[in-house]
Formats: structure tokens, C-alpha cells, sequence
């Protein structure tokens, strides 16, 4: 009976070992120059400050990287990168396993052990090459219109291909020489292919030679691999993982800028200018074309695809390693401009690129060279002088309080609550509708709040996201210190942008709160039952999500939780909805920026939330009620459908629990 094990190298002469082993350390040096050029164009990039811990970024990579959780999604998809990912990862094991075995004192492959790394082996190269089947269905027969298309293509899939198969054929021929052991049928793969090879090749093969040479073939490509590993879409293999491993921050916090009044550059004017985890990024895109896939401006006929932003920026970075090149000569101011910030993209991507960082980047260099577009340049002037974007004087920003009998906070004073009103809150009229809702609310459910008065600025989210850097930083510091004179236990915010900058932004300038919107709050308070729902309200509702509320800070259930508490409601859920919803237009700067291109996007929301069949459509940001509003004005549909906030809902269909005379003072 043979022993159940197996010589390694077996059949291999010394001669050709050592050659093999001068052309592994060959093609490892020119992988290793290789990957080092790549490292040396990314430290070419800027400084990049870290948000996460150590322990988030290992989640992250545990999450996305190994079990790859965005791809799920696209079944087709996730199972065919799975296979490639975790077929490659256990032939490396075994590839490591037998190193140790052959060229240190343990000595370990026998019995069950040898058949148990055996079967590893097998399933691993069998799991690779199903993985690598799918991705030439996928990319040559099924053809997903968004899926990049390049020409080493080909070569990369093949390759791969190759090195797997060769494997099984010279795992084959070594058992076909040996007589077919039984016990070598824990390599299924190996096995089965020996029988068959048996059966089609003549009786006088000489099964030695055939497996020294199909030896000889598999190292040969294996070599290539190791060489081609840094180029063409060999690189993501490595780069995607170190990427996913390496983010900097939340979605909701920007890069601040370096180097802000110490130079006359701001932005990205040259390559070099974007930071080093940027230039990474572009050597970590896949090219799956998610992005371009649920960017609602792609999606608008507007020029913008986040897909070849990246592409085109990373094709100068290729043609110009030392950074000095500007991404300019391949990109359109246009497509920065159109960008709602919405983070569709970021959200849909497998690998975690930031594409918001990159395009606020390349707004800040347009705003600083004086290439700004639309209304925007008023608005931010209006910001500066009036710390609204309207002009509207700053006295009037607690007009709509006035006859509300609502408290405002002075100086050394305390309260539960800081309701932080914002801009659209304290001045547009329907924003001022939210906001007497709220602060009604409030009072029913007997909170302890107050407001700033005259004495709240604009929070900077115009600002920040337009690319005017400068006038966000004075903007968080004067309210960062305005902040620092009153005692409160949390901060109150309608508006998601508010929100987020608060709570995501500011805590890079010493601001740290514990900032919740009102959906969140206000469920809250209707699960402790401190507000009583009077009346049914047989209604249609369906919830657009806000993309500064939902993607950008997770905040999904509350807003539903509020909807499901009220008598007679049936919730409708829009067709893209929770952390795939379709932005209603509004973000990024853009209600101050002229549209002229394509379609409106809230007036494509709008065609989903007709869809539903819906009387209301509730939401929860100001500019997403402004922006479905003008949506409904567009399609004639006045009293037809209507839109209204969370807290408007809840206010109408809720009572004063509270004694006569204990009102908010």
C-alpha cells in the first residue's frame, strides 16, 4: 500500500529547481520595482489625517475585503469575485503550507493531514477557476453595459486561467504516474482529471515527461503572474485590500485642506494635490462601473460618470508619475460642478473609494481660481456678509419664532435641547414650516429646548461642499465658539446637512456634541410615550430618504418607526430607497447652482414616488422638501400629491399631554 503522502518536487531534476528559483527571485524583483514605482507616485500626494481607529478600519476590512458584503447586491457578481478572492487566498495557504514542509524542520504531510491539505488545495483551484469562468461569462457574453472594458482584459482572464488549469494538469499527471492512488482522490480535482487523461492518452505515455513538462508550463505561468502583478488589472488583486484597509474617514467628514492660507494653490490643480490615499484610490477602482451605475446625475443624461472621473484622472497619474500634470487635461470643469455629493457612488462602491474627497477637491481649485458657476458665487458672498445664502439680514433669522413663545438661550443659561434651526429652517418658508412644527412638538412632548436666536450662522455645508474651504473654516470656528458660551446636553437638528456637518465636520475644530436629527428624536419620544397620537390619518405615504440623513449618517428606521406609530397609515416603500435611494437634486451646492443639463433629478425621484402609488410623500431635509415640491410644480400635480416633513406629519396627528400653563417659557 503507498504511503499516503507525496514527495515534493517529485520528478522535478535539481537543475531545473534552481532555475525555477532564479526565475521566481527575478520576477519578484520586477514585481517588487514595480509595486515600489506605484507606492512612489501615491507619497507624490498630499497629507491625508486619519478618522478611524485601528479597530474600525480592521472592520472594514474584514467587512468589505474578505467577505466583500457590497457585492451582495449583484448575486452574479458576488459569488463569481467570492470564488476568485477566496479560491486564490487557500492556494496561497497551500503554496505557504508546502514551503514549510519542504524547507523547515516540521514535517507534518502525512495521513489525514497530507489528505485534508490535499483537499484544501483542490477545492481552492476548483473554486478559482469556477470564480474566473464567471468573470469571462460575465465580462464576454453577459456584457453589463457599465462594466469598463479595456484590452488587456483578455490577457489578465486568460492568464489566470492558464495557471489554475496547468496546476490540475500537472497535479494529474504526477497521480496518473503513480498508479492512481486511492487516497489521492482527496484531490477531487487532480483525480478526476488523471482518469480522463488516462483514458484519451496512449497506453505508452510516458506519464514522467508529461508531468515534468505540464510542471514547467504552470511555472511558467505562475512567473508571469508574479511579473504582470503590478501592471495592468493585476493590481487591484492587492490594491483593493490595502485600500478598503486604509480609509480615512466617515462618509460624512471631508478632507480638510493641508495647507490652507500657507500657499497660493488650494484644491487639485495638479495631481500632486490630491492626497496620497486619493492616488491610491484610482489604482484601487476595479472599473465595475457601480458608481456610474447609481450616480444620479450619470443617470440624468448630465456629464458626470464617477467611473471615468476616476479613470481619466488615474490616465494622467499613468502618463505623468511625478504628479506635475493636471487632471484638467481630461476631465470638464462640468463634471465637477454637477455633482450633488449625494455619495450614491461611494455607497455602491466594493472597494470603499472616495469619490466626494476627489470632487470637493476639484471645486476648491475652480473656487479658488475664480471658475465658479450659477448663483453660487452670491450665495456664498451672501454667507460671508449675512451667514445665510439668501441675503436676508441676520436679525430676521428667529422671525419665525416670534409669536411662538419659544425660548432663546443666553449666555451661561441651560437647556436639554439646542434646537439648531439652519438657514432653510430659519427662512424659507417652508423650512419655517418644519421648524414651528418642531419647536410645537417639543412643547407637547414637555422637552427642556431652547434656540440661538441671531446668534446661530450658517453651518457651512454650502460652503464646504462648493469648494470655498476658506469660509467653511470661519464659519465652523465662529460657531464652534458661539457654541462654547451656552450649557446644553445635545443639539436638535431638522436639516440632515446641518446634521452632519455637526456632528462629522465640526469635531475637527474642537466641536464635539451629541448631535440627533428629529426623526431620530422624535421617534424617540413616541417609544418613552411622551407624545400621544390622537386621530387616525388614512393616508399613502412613501418616505424619500435623504442622502445626508440615510446614506451619509445610517439614520433609516426612525423616520419609518414615526410613520408605522400613526393609525391608519399604509407606508409605500419607493423603489430605491434606504442607502440605494436617488437623491432629490438638491445637495452639493446645487440649489445654488443653475442646472443645463438633462433631466431634473428630483423630477426623475419624483416619476418613482408617482410609481408607488402615494398621496404624501414624507421626508426629512428641507431641500428635499423644496426640491419634490418643485418636482410636483413641474409635473402640474398641485393637490394632487403632496409633501411634507416627518414633523409636520407627527404635529398633526399628535396632542398636548402636558397640564394648561406648563408651556415652554
Amino acid at each position: 500500500m503507498n504511503e499516503i503522502t507525496r514527495q515534493i518536487l517529485w520528478n522535478i531534476p535539481k537543475p531545473i529547481v534552481a532555475a525555477m528559483y532564479a526565475a521566481v527571485a527575478v520576477s519578484l524583483a520586477i514585481a517588487a520595482y514595480g509595486f515600489w514605482a506605484h507606492l512612489r507616485s501615491w507619497l507624490r500626494g498630499e497629507a491625508d489625517p486619519d478618522r478611524l481607529s485601528w479597530e474600525e478600519r480592521i472592520q472594514n476590512f474584514l467587512g468589505f475585503a474578505v467577505l466583500q458584503q457590497k457585492l451582495f447586491a449583484d448575486p452574479f457578481s458576488a459569488v463569481m469575485h467570492l470564488s476568485i478572492f477566496w479560491g486564490f487566498l487557500g492556494l496561497f495557504a497551500t503554496t505557504l503550507i508546502m514551503m514549510v514542509e519542504k524547507y523547515t524542520p516540521l514535517h507534518f504531510l502525512y495521513g489525514r493531514v497530507y489528505e485534508a491539505y490535499s483537499l484544501l488545495g483542490d477545492l481552492s483551484g476548483l473554486l478559482f477557476l469556477f470564480g474566473i469562468s464567471l468573470a469571462i461569462i460575465r465580462r464576454y457574453f453577459l456584457r453589463p453595459p457599465n462594466l469598463e472594458k479595456r484590452s488587456g482584459d483578455v490577457y489578465v482572464l486568460s492568464l489566470l486561467f492558464l495557471m489554475a488549469f496547468t496546476g490540475f494538469l500537472a497535479e494529474a499527471a504526477r497521480i496518473a504516474a503513480r498508479d492512481m492512488p486511492s487516497f489521492e482522490i482527496f484531490s477531487p480535482g487532480g483525480f478526476a482529471l488523471g482518469r480522463l487523461m488516462g483514458w484519451i492518452l496512449p497506453a505508452e505515455t510516458n506519464w514522467d515527461y508529461l508531468h515534468r513538462g505540464l510542471w514547467i508550463f504552470h511555472i511558467v505561468t505562475v512567473l508571469l503572474f508574479f511579473t504582470a502583478l503590478p501592471s495592468l488589472r493585476f493590481t487591484h488583486l492587492l490594491f483593493t485590500p490595502v485600500n478598503v484597509l486604509l480609509k480615512k474617514r466617515p462618509l460624512g467628514a471631508l478632507r480638510p485642506v493641508p495647507r490652507l492660507g500657507l500657499s497660493p494653490a488650494l484644491g487639485a490643480g495638479r495631481i500632486k494635490e490630491f492626497s496620497w490615499k486619493q492616488l491610491l484610490d484610482l489604482e484601487a477602482c476595479t472599473g465595475c462601473g457601480r458608481c456610474e451605475n447609481n450616480c444620479p446625475a450619470f443617470n440624468t443624461e448630465k456629464p458626470l460618470s464617477p467611473l471615468k472621473l476616476i479613470r481619466n484622472i488615474r490616465e494622467v497619474l499613468d502618463h505623468d508619475k511625478s504628479g506635475d500634470s493636471s487632471p484638467w487635461e481630461k476631465i470638464e470643469e462640468a463634471e465637477a460642478w454637477n455633482c450633488t455629493t449625494c455619495a450614491a457612488c461611494e455607497e455602491a462602491c466594493p472597494v470603499l473609494i472616495n469619490h466626494l474627497d476627489r470632487i470637493v477637491d476639484l471645486r476648491r481649485h475652480l473656487v479658488h481660481s475664480g471658475k465658479i458657476k450659477g448663483n453660487a458665487p452670491k450665495g456664498l458672498e451672501n454667507i460671508l456678509y449675512y451667514r445665510n445664502p439668501w441675503g436676508y439680514a441676520a436679525r430676521e433669522r428667529a422671525f419665525w419664532a416670534r409669536d411662538e413663545n419659544i425660548r432663546v438661550l443666553q449666555e451661561k443659561e441651560e437647556t436639554d435641547v439646542l434646537y439648531w434651526v439652519g438657514c432653510a429652517g430659519s427662512y424659507d418658508p417652508q423650512g419655517q414650516e418644519v421648524s414651528l412644527a418642531v419647536a410645537r412638538l417639543l412643547k407637547k412632548a414637555g422637552v427642556d429646548f431652547a434656540i440661538l436666536g441671531d446668534r446661530e450662522g450658517c453651518c457651512g455645508d454650502f460652503a464646504r461642499r462648493l469648494g470655498e474651504e476658506g469660509l467653511f473654516e470661519k464659519l465652523a470656528r465662529q460657531n464652534i465658539e458661539t457654541l462654547k458660551k451656552y450649557r446644553f446636553r445635545r443639539i436638535l437638528v431638522h436639516c440632515p446637512h446641518g446634521l452632519n456637518v455637526l456632528k462629522n465636520e465640526y469635531p475637527r475644530w474642537g466641536g464635539n456634541y451629541e448631535v440627533v436629527h428629529h426623526a431620530e428624536y422624535f421617534s424617540r419620544l413616541l417609544e418613552e410615550k411622551k407624545l400621544e397620537i390622537s386621530p387616525a390619518w388614512e393616508k399613502k405615504i412613501t418616505f424619500h430618504d435623504p442622502c445626508y440623513l440615510g446614506r451619509y449618517n445610517r439614520v433609516f428606521e426612525p423616520p419609518r418607526e414615526i410613520l408605522r406609530s400613526i393609525p391608519g397609515v399604509d407606508l409605500l416603500e419607493l423603489g430605491k430607497n434606504r442607502g440605494a435611494a436617488f437623491c432629490c437634486g438638491g445637495g452639493g451646492g446645487q440649489i445654488l447652482l443653475d442646472p443645463q443639463y438633462g433631466e431634473g433629478i428630483n423630477n426623475r425621484r419624483f416619476e418613482e414616488v408617482l410609481a408607488s402609488g402615494a398621496e404624501t410623500v414624507a421626508t426629512a431635509c428641507p431641500y428635499c422638501k423644496l426640491m419634490l415640491d418643485m418636482a410636483i410644480t413641474f409635473k402640474n400635480l398641485s393637490g394632487q400629491v403632496r409633501v411634507r416633513d416627518i414633523a409636520e406629519i407627527l404635529d398633526s396627528v399628535t396632542v398636548e399631554r402636558r397640564p394648561p400653563g406648563a408651556g415652554n417659557q
